[in-house]
C-alpha cells in the first residue's frame, strides 16, 4: 500500500526542484547491440531502466548481456558475481566511475553491492579492455558509469515492490547550475527479506522449507560534479553506502544467526585540459571498504562463533595524455596505487600492494573504414606485510593486444583481436587468512593467451531494422589458480596447471512495426588442461555449455507486453564432474503502461511455471537421482515465481539560457 505514496512523495518532491516539462511520449526501453567501434574491445552495454526487463539489481541488468554469466546464492539482492567467458569471477575488473573496485584485498566484487540509479550504465569489455582502464584481468572488465551528466538535464525516479519482501527506490537527478556547472545526484535504497519457499534435500522426509536470516537492506548516494571552464574540464565524484545481509548458509549447513555488514566510500578528483595538440588528464582518488562478519548462534556444530572485521584503503593517481598525430591517436596513462587490508583479529598482521602502471592506446585510421588498434600495459606490483615484516615480493606483469574493425560494406563490420593477458594473486590466495585459508607465499600469477573475432551488422531488411552481433573467442590459461582442500575444512590456493576454454556469441536485435525481437545467446566450451589425472580433459564447474535469452515486445498505443524466454544448459559442480547443477527453462511476463506525464506502470512475472526442482544425477553407471532446489550453487537455492509492481517517472528539466 505505500507503493503510491512514495512514488507521489518523489515527484511532488522533484517538481519543486525546477522540473519544467514531462516527457510525454518516451522512447521504448532498447538492447543496443551495436554501439561504437569494436575495434578496442567487443562491448555490450546495459543502461538502467532501457532494458526490455526491470532490473532488480546490478546483476540482474548484466544477466542479458552475451558472454556473460551471473551466479547468485538466492534471491535478487543477494551475493552474486559475474563470470565473463568463462572466466573465474577473480579474474573480472570492475571499475567505478574510472576507480578500481576490485583488488588484491578483494579480487571478486559483489555484484549485490553495486547500487543503481535511473540511468546507471554498467559496460562489459568481453576478454580486453582498452589499457587506460586498467590492468590485472583475464576475463574482461566490467566499468560502471554511476550518472550520465552529458544526456540533458532530467529527473528519474523509480518505486518498486516484489515478491520476498523487496522494495526498492532509486532517484536520479541531473542540471545545469549554469552555462558552466553541471551536477548529477543519484540515491538508491533496498531492502528484502528473502524468505522464499525451497525444496530441502537435506531433511527428513525431504519436503519444502521457508529459508532463513536472508534478509538485508542498503543505501547509497552519489553525487557528480562537472566544471567546463575554458579549456579545462574539472570532475568530482563521490559514493557513499552501507549494506547489512543476514547470512542464511547452505543447504547442508544454515546459519540462521550469523550477519555481514559492509560500507563503501569513494572521492575522485579529475582535471582534464585540453590544448592544441591534446589533452591532459590528472586524475586522484581515494575508497574505503569496510566488511564485518558475525555469527554467535552457529546452527551446525561445524561452525564456531564468528566475530570478524576488516577493511580495505585504496588510493591512487593517475597521469595521462591523448593527442593526435595526423591518422594516429594515442592514449597513455601513468598510475601509482597503493591497497592496504587489515583484519581483526588476524595473525596476519597488514598487508600492502604498491603498483605503478604504464599504460598506452594507439589507434591508427589509414582509411575510411578501417582502424586498428594497439593496448600496451605494464604493471609493477610490491606486496608486503607491514606489522610482521615479511619478505616483500616484486613482480612485472606485461600485457598487450592487437585489434582492428574493417568496414566490409556499409552497415557490416569484421572486428578482431588477439593479446597476452596477467592477473597476480590475491593476498588471501598468497597470505591466507590466519583461519580457514592457509597461506600460499610461492603462487604464481595467471597468465592467458586469448583472441576473438567477430560480424557485426546494422541495417534494415525489407521493412526490418537490424542489429546484430555474432563474435568467437578462445583462451588459453597457464598458472590457473584454485582453492583446493588441505584437510578438515581448510583450504590452500594452488597454480594447477592449464585451462581451454572458447565459444561463440550471437545477439540480434530486430524491430518491424510494433514488434521487437531481442535474443543473446553465448556458446561455451571449457576444459581443465592440468596434469592432474583427476581432472584433465574435464570441463570447467559451473560454466554452462549453453546460455540463451529471448525476449519478444509489442508495443500497442501506451501498453508494451514482453515475453521472455531463459535456458542455461547443465553444467558440471565440481572439477572432478561427480554432480551435475540440472538445465534450467524459464519463462517471463512483462507490461508497461505510460500513463502520461512521464509516468508509468510497470509489472514483472519471472520463473512464470514456479519451476523450483530439478532431479541431479548421481551416478551416471546406475542413472540413480535426487531431487535438488534449482541453483546457481548445489547448496545455495534459488527462488521459484516472483513479482515486481513499480512506477517510473522520468521529466526534461529547463536549461539555463545561455
Amino acid at each position: 500500500m505505500r507503493l503510491v505514496p512514495a512514488s507521489l512523495a518523489l515527484v511532488a518532491l522533484a517538481s519543486t526542484s525546477g522540473v519544467a516539462r514531462a516527457e510525454e511520449e518516451q522512447e521504448p526501453p532498447q538492447v543496443l547491440v551495436v554501439e561504437g567501434s569494436a575495434a578496442p574491445s567487443f562491448t555490450s552495454t546495459a543502461r538502467e531502466g532501457q532494458t526490455p526487463r526491470e532490473a532488480g539489481d546490478a546483476a540482474s541488468l548484466l544477466e542479458d548481456l552475451p558472454g556473460v554469466q551471473v551466479r547468485r546464492q538466492g534471491a535478487e539482492g543477494s551475493f552474486a558475481t559475474v563470470s565473463i567467458r568463462g572466466s573465474a569471477s577473480n579474474q573480472v575488473a570492475v571499475t567505478f566511475a574510472g576507480v578500481p573496485l576490485t583488488g588484491a584485498a578483494d579480487p571478486s566484487l559483489d555484484l549485490a553491492t553495486l547500487p543503481l540509479w535511473p540511468g546507471a550504465a554498467l559496460r562489459v569489455h568481453r576478454t580486453f579492455a582498452p589499457a587506460s582502464l586498467g590492468g590485472g584481468y583475464l576475463g574482461g572488465v566490467v566499468d560502471v558509469e554511476p550518472i550520465e551528466l552529458s544526456r540533458g538535464a532530467r529527473t528519474e525516479l523509480y518505486d518498486a515492490y516484489g515478491s520476498f519482501g523487496a522494495y526498492r527506490m532509486r532517484a536520479s537527478d541531473v542540471r545545469a547550475i549554469s552555462d558552466e556547472v553541471r551536477v548529477g545526484t543519484g540515491l538508491s535504497y533496498a531492502r528484502w527479506d528473502g524468505d522464499f519457499p525451497y525444496y530441502d534435500p537435506t531433511r527428513a522426509p525431504p519436503g519444502d522449507r521457508l529459508r532463513d536470516n536472508a534478509q538485508g537492506a542498503q543505501l547509497a548516494a552519489v553525487s557528480q560534479v562537472r566544471v567546463e571552464h575554458g579549456a579545462w574540464t574539472l570532475l568530482a565524484t563521490g559514493l557513499a553506502q552501507v549494506r547489512h545481509d543476514g547470512v542464511p548458509g547452505p543447504l547442508y549447513a544454515p546459519t540462521p544467526a550469523a550477519s555481514f555488514g559492509r560500507d563503501r566510500e569513494l572521492l575522485a578528483l579529475e582535471a582534464r585540459h585540453r590544448d592544441d595538440d591534446g589533452r591532459w588528464l590528472v586524475r586522484a582518488y581515494a575508497r574505503r571498504e569496510g566488511r564485518s562478519f558475525r555469527d554467535d548462534e552457529p546452527g551446525d556444530p561445524l561452525y564456531r562463533p564468528a566475530d570478524v572485521a576488516a577493511s580495505v584503503l585504496d588510493g591512487g593517481i593517475t597521469l595521462g595524455r591523448s593527442q593526435s598525430i595526423g591518422a594516429l591517436e594515442l592514449d597513455s596513462r601513468l598510475e601509482l596505487e597503493r591497497e592496504a587490508a587489515s583484519q581483526s583479529p588476524s595473525t596476519l598482521g597488514g598487508l600492502t600492494r604498491t603498483r605503478a602502471g604504464v599504460a598506452l592506446d594507439a589507434t591508427l585510421r589509414p582509411r575510411r573504414g578501417l582502424t586498428l588498434i594497439a593496448a600496451l600495459r605494464g604493471d609493477l606490483r610490491s606486496d608486503a606485510d607491514t606489522v610482521d615484516l615479511a619478505d616483500t615480493r616484486r613482480e612485472l606483469l606485461p600485457a598487450a593486444h592487437l585489434g582492428g574493425e574493417l568496414e566490409l560494406v556499409e552497415g557490416l563490420s569484421l572486428a578482431a583481436h588477439a593479446g597476452a593477458l596477467a592477473r597476480p594473486p590475491s593476498f588471501l590466495e598468497l597470505l591466507g587468512d590466519g583461519g580457514v585459508y592457509a597461506p600460499s607465499p610461492g603462487l604464481q600469477s595467471e597468465r592467458s593467451l586469448a583472441a576473438d573475432a567477430g560480424l557485426r551488422a546494422r541495417g534494415a531488411l525489407r521493412g526490418v531494422r537490424i542489429e546484430a552481433e555474432l563474435t568467437a573467442f578462445a583462451a588459453h590459461t597457464t598458472d590457473f589458480i584454485v582453492l583446493e582442500p588441505t584437510g578438515f575444512a581448510t583450504f590452500r590456493a594452488g597454480n594447477v596447471g592449464a585451462v581451454d576454454t572458447a565459444g561463440g556469441e550471437a545477439t540480434l536485435a530486430a524491430t518491424t512495426g510494433p514488434l521487437r525481437l531481442l535474443g543473446s545467446y553465448t556458446g561455451l566450451y571449457s576444459r581443465d588442461a592440468t596434469d592432474e589425472r583427476a581432472y584433465r580433459g574435464r570441463p570447467l564447474p559451473g560454466r554452462p555449455p549453453h546460455d540463451l535469452t529471448l525476449d519478444a515486445v509489442v508495443s500497442l498505443g501506451r501498453v508494451e507486453l514482453r515475453y521472455g524466454f531463459d535456458y542455461l544448459a547443465a553444467m558440471p559442480f565440481d572439477r572432478a564432474d561427480t554432480l551435475e547443477l540440472p538445465a534450467r527453462v524459464t519463462h517471463s511476463l512483462g507490461a508497461r503502461v505510460r500513463l502520461g506525464g512521464g509516468l508509468q506502470l510497470i509489472g514483472e512475472l519471472l520463473n512464470v511455471l514456479d519451476q523450483r526442482t530439478r532431479p541431479v544425477l548421481l551416478s551416471s553407471a546406475t542413472g540413480e537421482t535426487v531431487t535438488y532446489p534449482i541453483s546457481d550453487y548445489l547448496q545455495y537455492p534459488i527462488p521459484g515465481r516472483r513479482f515486481t509492481i513499480a512506477l517510473r517517472w522520468s521529466a526534461q528539466a529547463d536549461e539555463p539560457p545561455p
